[in-house]
């Protein structure tokens, strides 16, 4: 036989036992197992074990996720310096592109984070420049259900109900406003009602009227709510009074509140107070110089919780005061109140169109309160 023949013929088969040698391990390498040697020829054993494994295990850190490479153990010094440097070509090649695809689109993987991890915004009222057309009166109380009563036998819901007919007539005058109240007389309507009513006739607001009872009777002022929760125990113990004739059921108010907090009606409603507060203060000082203002704050009225739209509970003089309640008594102290709603509902629908980036600043600050609720 021709020797170089059959160098060559040595030399192939040689090559094709590498080769089949190195697929199956690889095989086991891609399974998570540790390769068998198996018995090659004595003469291919260390062979194999020089080019085949410091091959494979190249192969593999370059072909598998990092996480699921396994190498098999070095059996000299050559061996573990191959597997490093190995490693650190897959390496600053993973590095290298994920370099490229960043530069190549910053802005577009800056987008995309924000609107994963980005912290949300409230919506900003400019978006949606409405304007106000059907307004719903509420005067507090009604029927048995009187409210305060003076010692002279003056009755909330009397004069709650006297001054949200002449705020109607007041915004009735202007052009395109239509007003609808909850009662007209003196009747017992649910705080359900109420809201329902509200919520049927598709309104744009809803100005809830009463009169606090603060004691001692030296505290007087006016002050106007808006949903949102408190800790004040004086704030909580009026909430719980106002919402005792709800007409709802406890279901019914879990319902009610979950998620009532975080949305559009309630910045509406918050800067509806504000305008009607500072209205209110305002007109009325000018006739009681001793009238305090005292702001408006966040409360879980549920005439408040249940309605739709932007929607206040403004307490609009304070019954338990002597001199109040004797300024409460006459028609020309009411028609200054009613006078005072319609400027601060008119001041608020004036800025609907027209997102004022300072309003917020300007919102009376809520005042300390103390003594018991109506």
């Amino acid at each position: 036989m021709d020797p170089s023949r059959t160098g060559t013929s040595i030399s192939t088969r040689q090559r094709r036992d590498l080769l089949k040698a190195a697929v199956r391990e690889n095989v086991y390498i891609k399974a998570g197992k540790r390769p068998p040697l198996g018995r090659p020829r004595a003469w291919a054993r260390w062979t194999m074990l020089a080019i085949a494994l410091p091959a494979v295990a190249v192969g593999a850190l370059l072909l598998l996720p990092e996480s699921r490479a396994t190498v098999a153990p070095a059996s000299s010094a050559a061996q573990a310096s191959t597997v490093a440097a190995a490693k650190r070509a897959g390496a600053a090649k993973r590095s290298a592109a994920a370099g490229s695809a960043t530069a190549a689109a910053p802005s577009s993987l800056a987008a995309a984070s924000s609107l994963i991890v980005g912290e949300p915004r409230p919506l900003d009222r400019a978006v949606f420049p409405v304007g106000v057309h059907r307004i719903v009166l509420d005067p507090g109380h009604g029927g048995k259900d009187v409210g305060s009563v003076t010692p002279d036998g003056h009755y909330e819901k009397d004069i709650t109900l006297d001054i949200a007919l002449r705020l109607r007539d007041l915004l009735r005058a202007q052009q395109g406003i239509e007003v609808l109240l909850t009662r007209d007389k003196d009747e017992r309507v649910l705080l359900s009602q109420r809201a329902r009513f509200a919520n049927d006739s598709k309104a744009d607001l809803f100005l809830s009227i009463h009169l606090n009872w603060l004691v001692p009777a030296t505290n007087r002022g006016v002050e106007t709510f808006y949903l949102g929760p408190t800790e004040d125990p004086f704030l909580v113990q009026l909430a719980g009074r106002e919402n005792r004739e709800s007409g709802y059921s406890l279901a019914d108010v879990r319902r009610l509140l979950d998620g009532i907090y975080l949305d559009l009606r309630q910045q509406e409603s918050q800067q509806l107070a504000g305008s009607i507060q500072r209205s209110l203060f305002r007109s009325l000082k000018q006739e009681t110089p001793a009238l305090r203002d005292r702001g408006i704050k966040p409360a879980p009225f549920l005439v408040l919780v249940t309605t739709e739209m932007p929607a206040i509970l403004a307490e609009v003089s304070c019954l338990s005061n002597q001199n109040e309640a004797a300024l409460l008594s006459t028609g020309e102290y009411r028609q200054s109140i009613a006078e005072a709603l319609r400027a601060g509902i008119d001041a608020y629908t004036a800025k609907l169109g027209n997102a004022d980036p300072d309003a917020q600043a300007e919102l009376p600050h809520a005042k300390p309160a103390t003594g018991s609720a109506t």
